[in-house]
């Protein structure tokens, strides 16, 4: 089978690109064939036979000015185009689009009739911003949920700008109601059940397929645990880092690894409380074995999250969760056996949470014993799945 991996990212920046490429290698030692598609950057570590990206450069001045660009993209669309008339692949993968690529690559896939699957990263379907967060407010916002994206415009949801905001609402009404393009979609792959919950309003529940986030993340032995707490990931308001500093208790050691706006407030932190380490952005071995070695990790988030990678790399190092009861995160937790949940925004039912796991041995034992598996799927059982869903749309599109 060939397959066309498509994301807007081709080098790792989150989650979303992780997946894409642990997948991509998956289904490549499964014998198909794999390529890539996605913008031109100097950071590409994936790409296809005929050097073929979107020539909508990151930052780009002239899709600034060019507005319309980052709805619709001409150009994305004919290096599309010409990529799938070359490799004419059976299945075409899409990943994160929006704003540089745009789903106008979506009408280059219809008018070949090649079935297009889609995995949701996040809740952009119903969200022109994608966050379902109200920055300012510091709350959720389910604004649009009724269709009226023109809330994204009245809230400035997207970079507190009228300007983007707009941008952003301009491309919901044209796929979703003016050229219902989301509607050629064969399948849209949701990790999580609250987010296919959210979605499936708009494109229908018979259209989605809920399939967990995998990890290919390899177990650390690990002899004996450290004696801190970790906290890893970006450092921004939404994934409640500020409320996780207050609940911290004074004799518990808290790692925070990670980068983001809010790093000065948590160096900040570290002068104040000599228990809190900040050690950076951390990746590979190097982060695996921050995550092996730790009592427990802390997902403290405020905003809607779909199935966080963070939370699944952790439970396969046979480390347990505390983590906030909002989106798909109690999907993969299992109240009092791999962590605990907590309100999120609710600094005391944390910190009694955080002492709760550190007097509880049954939590700390019972993880090690538990696989991960009962919380999420290996890669190589993920691709397996994807073929199947892959084969029912190729065979039905043909006919």
């Amino acid at each position: 089978m060939k397959i066309l991996m498509v994301n807007k990212y081709l080098y790792v920046v989150g989650g979303a690109e992780k997946y894409m490429f642990s997948l991509g290698d998956e289904l490549k030692k499964q014998g198909h064939e794999v390529q890539y598609f996605g913008i031109s950057s100097p950071k590409n570590i994936a790409g296809n036979d005929w050097n073929i990206t979107a020539k909508c450069y990151e930052n780009s001045l002239v899709q600034k000015i060019n507005l319309h660009s980052m709805v619709y993209s001409k150009s994305a669309k004919k290096s599309m185009d010409i990529l799938l008339d070359l490799y004419k692949p059976d299945i075409v993968h899409l990943n994160n689009i929006n704003y540089q690529l745009t789903p106008s690559i979506i009408y280059s896939a219809k008018e070949r009739n090649i079935p297009v699957v889609w995995t949701l990263h996040d809740c952009q379907l119903v969200c022109p911003s994608h966050r379902m967060y109200l920055e300012k407010q510091g709350k959720i916002c389910t604004a649009c949920f009724d269709g009226d994206f023109s809330n994204c415009i009245k809230n400035k949801c997207i970079g507190n700008s009228y300007i983007k905001s707009m941008i952003g609402c301009a491309e919901s009404k044209r796929y979703h109601y003016k050229d219902h393009i989301y509607d050629y979609v064969s399948c849209f792959i949701s990790p999580s059940k609250a987010l296919a919950d959210i979605v499936s309003p708009f494109i229908g529940k018979d259209r989605i397929q809920v399939i967990p986030n995998f990890s290919d993340i390899v177990k650390q032995e690990v002899t004996k645990k450290g004696d801190y707490i970790l906290y890893f990931g970006r450092l921004t308001k939404e994934k409640g880092i500020l409320t996780l500093l207050k609940a911290l208790p004074k004799d518990v050691k808290l790692v925070i690894a990670g980068s983001g706006p809010l790093e000065k407030e948590v160096k900040e932190a570290t002068k104040v409380n000599p228990n809190i380490s900040f050690v950076g952005f951390k990746t590979g071995l190097e982060l695996d074995t921050l995550i092996a070695q730790a009592i427990c990790t802390v997902y403290p988030s405020e905003w809607f999250e779909n199935c966080p990678l963070s939370i699944i790399e952790s439970l396969q190092c046979g480390t347990p969760v505390i983590g906030a009861n909002i989106g798909g995160i109690p999907e993969l937790i299992e109240e009092g056996i791999t962590g605990f949940l907590f309100n999120p925004g609710d600094s005391e039912e944390l910190s009694l949470k955080i002492r709760n796991l550190l007097d509880h041995p049954n939590v700390k034992q019972s993880i090690n014993e538990r696989s991960v598996n009962s919380h999420a799927i290996s890669n190589k059982e993920y691709s397996y799945k994807l073929n199947i869903i892959y084969n029912n749309f190729i065979i039905s599109q043909t006919k």
